[in-house]
């Protein structure tokens, strides 16, 4: 009876925490729209003015040619863009760790400062400017 009663306080809640944990994993408003390969062909999320081929333009101009793929993720204001060689690849990867780039203005956040940074394209120190 004691037995019954132990496993009773445990495995209830326990299985009521999986349940709700698993059933919130899909709610996420971050989604995945693309990775650098296809830029030229991903739509434009509902909301944003900045597209996924501009989105491309601002990271060339910010950090020069890369050799890896960026993947593009977007919640309802803002593109997360995660260049993690494939590895750690996830929606929530990308917003906590990925670069934050707001999806109407096309500003940079620097999360080591904590502000936004305008668009790189505006600027004549980038390298994609010196290059021409």
């Amino acid at each position: 009876m004691q037995i019954r009663s132990t496993l009773n306080r445990f495995a209830l809640p326990t299985v009521l925490i999986i349940f709700v944990g698993c059933a919130g994993l899909g709610k996420s408003p971050i989604r995945y729209v693309g990775d650098t390969s296809k830029a030229a062909e991903l739509e434009t999320p509902d909301g944003f003015n900045i597209s996924p081929k501009e989105l491309s333009e601002i990271i060339a101009a910010q950090d020069g040619l890369k050799i890896f793929t960026d993947y593009y993720y977007a919640d309802e204001n803002n593109y997360y863009i995660l260049n993690a060689f494939g590895l750690f690849n996830s929606r929530f990867t990308a917003r906590t760790h990925g670069r934050m780039i707001n999806g109407q203005t096309g500003e940079i956040y620097n999360r080591t400062t904590e502000t936004w940074e305008p668009d790189p394209r505006e600027q004549t120190n980038t390298p994609l400017a010196t290059d021409n």
